[in-house]
């Protein structure tokens, strides 16, 4: 997965997150579920940050998936049926212990 932080081939300018800080919303919920889910994609830009703000933010979920890092790698169990469209989660397992619900 490519996180287009900066303007290339394929979408222009309305395919990245650049500037971040006039994207914060957007680039946080991409930050969110990536970090969330464990997936670390492949950045498409100088830096990941452009502000004090979005610097904030990027901290903000580095430290999430540091603190739940054991949860987010772990076997995940999904909340929802296979045959239902909708609302959809996964719940980490780790050893015997389920936590971190996410969604």
């Amino acid at each position: 997965m490519f996180v287009p932080l900066v303007p290339y081939h394929a979408g222009g300018g309305a395919a990245s997150f650049a500037p971040t800080d006039v994207h914060a919303t957007e680039y946080e919920w991409a930050l969110a579920q990536y970090f969330g889910f464990g997936v670390l994609p492949c950045w498409r830009g100088p830096r990941l940050y452009d502000s004090p703000a979005t610097q904030r933010l990027v901290a903000k979920w580095v430290s999430f998936y540091k603190t739940h890092r054991a949860h987010v790698e772990s076997k995940a169990r999904p909340t929802w049926p296979a045959a239902i469209r909708g609302s959809r989660g996964r719940l980490a397992k780790n050893g015997r212990r389920l936590g971190l619900p996410w969604a």
